[in-house]
């Protein structure tokens, strides 16, 4: 193949994206945030959501495919996603975030994580060297720690170690009164964001199945397995 012939890797992604078949007798709703077609009955995956765009809210999204389903009284949609998706954290705007760096911010962060976990307090004596491990870890480019803020109030923290291109997320979790109120997202996306500023190219997250598990996937992240933790009696 010459080289006027080629394409670029954007071209090839769109020509494939806009590769669809969708027969006469099909149903189709197609608007500027989805693209869903109802095959006929007996397909292998009638109801197909084949693209989806959106600014606002993944749920706000899933829930006005879902209503399009119900309405042609289809129980399941099948929801195609490439592999340049980017999900939208939906982090509410009464929430912030900032990178830990000095030591309101180290206290802050060690009491939420302290209470998310249901740990005891860190020793007062250990900040001064928590916040020097941080800081240095952030001037070697090899890892930082995220707090974030919920009307003004300390609600998630999380941190992340770069080990080469992957960004490893540890440590996040959130005071039960912010749970579900946007503050872990938060803390997720600023990670990412400032891993990626790093030159991260893979995020790992060892995640809960029951509390952070969700937010994880809706996410983007995929889950290669799962880890058991056994209490042993001594």
């Amino acid at each position: 193949m010459n080289r006027s012939a080629r394409r670029s890797a954007e071209q090839v992604v769109a020509s494939a994206r806009d590769w669809v078949w969708i027969p006469v007798d099909a149903r189709r709703h197609t608007t500027a945030e989805l693209d869903i077609v109802a095959y006929p009955d007996h397909f292998g995956m009638p109801t197909q959501v084949l693209r989806s765009a959106a600014d606002g809210p993944l749920e706000e999204l899933l829930e006005r495919a879902r209503h399009v389903a119900r309405g042609w009284g289809r129980p399941t949609l099948f929801w195609w996603v490439s592999g340049d998706s980017t999900p939208d954290l939906a982090v509410p705007a009464e929430v912030t975030v900032r990178r830990v760096d000095d030591e309101p911010s180290v206290r802050a962060s060690e009491v939420v994580a302290a209470t998310a976990f249901g740990s005891g307090p860190t020793p007062e004596e250990r900040l001064p060297s928590i916040l020097a491990e941080t800081l240095s870890a952030w001037q070697d480019r090899t890892g930082f720690r995220s707090l974030a803020y919920r009307r003004a109030v300390p609600a998630a923290t999380g941190g992340c170690t770069m080990a080469g291109p992957v960004a490893r997320l540890w440590g996040a979790g959130a005071l039960p009164a912010h749970r579900g109120k946007g503050a872990y997202r938060a803390v997720l996306d600023h990670r990412l964001r400032v891993a990626r500023e790093l030159g991260a190219t893979l995020a790992l997250v060892k995640g809960r199945v029951a509390t952070s598990g969700p937010i994880l996937r809706r996410a983007g992240f995929t889950s290669y397995g799962v880890e058991h933790c056994y209490r042993l009696p001594v």
